[in-house]
């Protein structure tokens, strides 16, 4: 219901819709067989036309469809905004099961300029299982290179001439959406699936090992990392090839006090395998119980594990697995580390788990954009960590693909700014042209440079308790599909 949308768009996408559902059989009681259709429209609001519980019948839902009228609007749209509300709230209490889908199929005239929230609503649709397709009239680049995130190949941008025939374009969506059969798929769903971009990462984990953490919530993180290296291409010879993600695992808090340095479980080089790492994991790593001290950890991880590796992957991430806040005498380390690890070009991803947290803290130490690098979780729940690892893929997936810069532009300001010798060391001798998107010059020390602020673009994060993903417990055996269809 954009300020674009003419009488003769609005047909089409209605008559499409009802194509669409000719075939779909409505849930129509209790028993949980059949699908449930709920219909929203959209421009830079979001709001509800049809809602899931509506209509019983197909007779009834197809006849009130075609009865919603066009709005008038000068408002443009946000595919991104109407994507994160479906994925906040009409998915927010769905059945769970391996057999049940939740698709949300989306019309567009045209491009929209939120492309940070396209993202955004990617990785929360990957994280929640929803499948999303995009029916367009004109070109949508921004929308086809975030579902370039999502692993499976199931996110589709669809491609409509406003004129003509549309049969034919919605054959693949039936087939390999609707009525896909993960079992017996067909020869062109497959074929049609990308193959995924060789970007190789180096990956570090930085567990909190401390006693902020409980044992269950220590547990917890162990099992979220492991999961996470399955989903990994791992390198079959660290040392000396350039092919394959790189993982290692340091914990917060506890040192080798002779050497100076953090004492880690594994670096870079140390295993090839995933089953080596696994189980390092799950019988090497145990709660220590210390004092945090998170920046001092970050601090010399930079230097005495990732600065002394060869063969560095251009794309590099710290994933900080935390809870509660580092120490009083910590935090101004803390600081500075982790605006040095961002100038020296990488990701920062922070999972904040338990219900104690300092906010302003973990907005200090994540990358921006905060909704991309910060998840907070609060309570330890199955559906939480499923989100979490579900979340952390697209991420991954969109470093790989540079999807995000780092560093970003606007922390150009404050790299330059470095004025510690030490820092500028590390920050500028390490980072190669290529792994930035600026240049940072150093001057003679009678030289003088004027430095411009760029401020920091605001962002929020989210947190998740057991009814953002869907706690009702349904049988598993029956099939039931959720539709969400949007109208711009």
């Amino acid at each position: 219901m954009s300020s674009d949308i003419t009488p003769n768009i609005y047909k089409r996408m209605k008559d499409i819709v009802t194509d669409i559902l000719a075939n779909v059989t409505i849930r129509g009681s209790n028993c949980p067989v059949g699908a449930r259709v709920s219909v929203l429209s959209y421009n830079s609001h979001t709001k509800y036309l049809i809602r899931f519980s509506d209509f019983k019948s197909h007779e009834q839902l197809i006849s009130a469809l075609k009865n919603i009228p066009l709005e008038k609007t000068t408002i443009g749209r946000d595919i991104g905004g109407a994507m994160k509300f479906i994925a906040r709230n009409i998915f927010k209490r769905t059945l769970q099961g391996a057999t049940v889908r939740k698709m949300a199929v989306l019309f567009s005239n045209g491009p929209s300029d939120d492309v940070e929230s396209i993202n955004t609503a990617v990785m929360e649709f990957s994280a929640l299982g929803i499948i999303p397709v995009v029916i367009s009239f004109n070109p949508l680049p921004a929308v086809k290179r975030a579902f370039t995130m999502d692993s499976s190949g199931n996110f589709q941008v669809i491609d409509i001439p406003a004129n003509g025939d549309y049969t034919p374009f919605l054959q693949k969506l039936k087939l390999c959406t609707l009525c896909y059969d993960m079992c017996k798929p067909a020869a062109t769903c497959v074929e049609a699936r990308p193959r995924p971009q060789r970007s190789y990462i180096d990956i570090v984990f930085l567990l909190d090992n401390s006693n902020n953490m409980e044992y269950h919530e220590f547990d917890t993180a162990r099992n979220f990392i492991s999961t996470t290296i399955d989903q990994l291409d791992i390198s079959s010879e660290p040392k000396t090839s350039y092919s394959g993600d790189r993982v290692a695992l340091v914990s917060n808090a506890f040192f080798d006090s002779k050497q100076g340095k953090p004492q880690g479980e594994f670096d870079l080089v140390t295993y090839n395998s995933k089953t080596r790492m696994k189980r390092h994991i799950m019988e090497s790593v145990t709660l220590q119980s210390s004092q945090p001290v998170l920046g001092l950890t970050l601090e010399r991880t930079i230097d005495e594990i990732m600065s002394k590796v060869s063969n560095n992957r251009r794309k590099k991430v710290f994933i900080i697995i935390l809870s509660g806040e580092t120490s009083m005498g910590d935090k101004h380390k803390l600081s500075e580390a982790s605006l040095l690890a961002k100038c020296q070009g990488y990701g920062l991803f922070v999972l904040s788990i338990g219900k104690e947290y300092n906010y302003t803290e973990l907005t200090e130490i994540a990358s921006k954009p905060l909704d991309h690098h910060l998840l907070q979780l609060g309570r330890i729940h199955k559906s939480n960590i499923d989100y979490a690892i579900g979340y952390l893929q697209p991420y991954l997936n969109s470093v790989r693909r540079a999807i995000n810069k780092y560093p970003p532009v606007d922390l150009r300001s404050k790299c330059a700014s470095l004025t510690s010798s030490r820092y500028k060391r590390n920050a500028l001798s390490e980072v190669k042209e290529e792994d930035i998107d600026f240049e940072v010059e150093l001057l003679n020390p009678t030289e003088t440079v004027g430095v411009t602020n760029y401020p920091l673009g605001e962002s929020h994060t989210r947190t998740f308790s057991s009814q953002t993903v869907g706690l009702d417990k349904e049988d598993n055996r029956e099939r039931e599909t959720e539709q969400i269809i949007n109208l711009t």
